[in-house]
């Protein structure tokens, strides 16, 4: 017999092992984020210890974001994720929450099995070349300014946030302002306003920018502009597929499409959110 068990802080090895061997970019920070805010459930075989994973992290009281939905390659096709996923939704419906995730192109039939659907198409893009500098130029209207976040700007970029995105992940936002400093930028008005807001995180194999969230690809530019000259390639950088303008102003920063993903969610549900204003996502694994 299967038996799902919950997830703790003495898996942490093992699932940063899980996530490495499929080749993903989470590091040991997004694990431990999501163990300490969310619900990880696991699978163990005997012989093998902990082979298969997945997450539910809640974001307020509505919704549930699915993530880390992993099963080691030598156990691959004996339904173990099904197993995992089944119990995972079972106990999001049990809290009164609507599950919702980024399906792989791969993942996306699973899901639509399970109930989920959605029509909004999201891209990654990966940039890895070192000297961009002469390519970095930024453009913004007249009395904007860029600024590295600091934590004062916190609750502006919060409250941001959760208008654009139509869910709360104010824990999410202050853990990316520690992890990686480097990468939180804001956009300011003449008034000393939040008009935009950039931030990101570190990763396996790739420093990952997003969420972004601003008026125009103008300020986007000026953002990911500022924070690329603070990191170094390779850097991912998800962008949903409707910014075509965007997305070309990446092309010119020498960003190249990599893998492309599926918003969906459970029943038909969706977060109510604003895509005009969100060009760069917090990752599959943070909406």
């Amino acid at each position: 017999m299967i038996h799902p068990r919950t997830l703790g802080s003495a898996d942490l090895v093992r699932c940063v092992e899980l996530s490495s061997e499929a080749g993903w970019n989470q590091n040991e920070g997004d694990w431990r984020f999501l163990l300490e805010h969310g619900h990880g459930y696991g699978i163990e075989l005997t012989g093998k210890g902990l082979v298969a994973t997945t997450g539910a992290w809640p974001m307020g009281e509505a919704f549930t974001w699915i993530n880390l939905v992993l099963v080691t390659s030598s156990c691959r096709g004996l339904g173990l994720a099904r197993t995992l996923l089944d119990r995972c939704l079972a106990d999001t419906k049990l809290r009164g929450q609507i599950a919702l995730l980024d399906a792989t192109d791969q993942g996306f039939p699973v899901y639509t099995k399970r109930g989920f659907s959605g029509t909004t198409r999201l891209v990654r893009l990966k940039w890895s070349r070192d000297d961009l500098t002469s390519s970095l130029t930024e453009s913004r209207d007249g009395g904007d300014t860029v600024e590295m976040m600091v934590e004062s700007d916190l609750s502006a970029v919060q409250a941001m946030d959760r208008a654009v995105l139509g869910a709360d992940r104010k824990a999410l936002l202050a853990s990316l302002w520690q992890r990686c400093p480097q990468a939180a930028w804001v956009l300011k008005g003449s008034r000393g306003e939040v008009r935009g807001f950039l931030m990101g995180r570190g990763g396996r194999t790739a420093r990952q920018l997003g969420p972004l969230m601003v008026e125009s690809a103008r300020d986007a530019r000026a953002l990911v502009s500022r924070a690329l000259r603070q990191l170094k390639g390779p850097v991912y950088i998800d962008v949903p597929e409707q910014h075509l303008v965007w997305m070309g102003e990446l092309s010119k920063l020498g960003f190249q499409p990599e893998r492309r993903f599926r918003r969906m969610g459970q029943e038909g549900v969706m977060l109510e959110t604003d895509w005009d204003h969100y060009f760069a996502l917090a990752g599959p694994d943070f909406a």
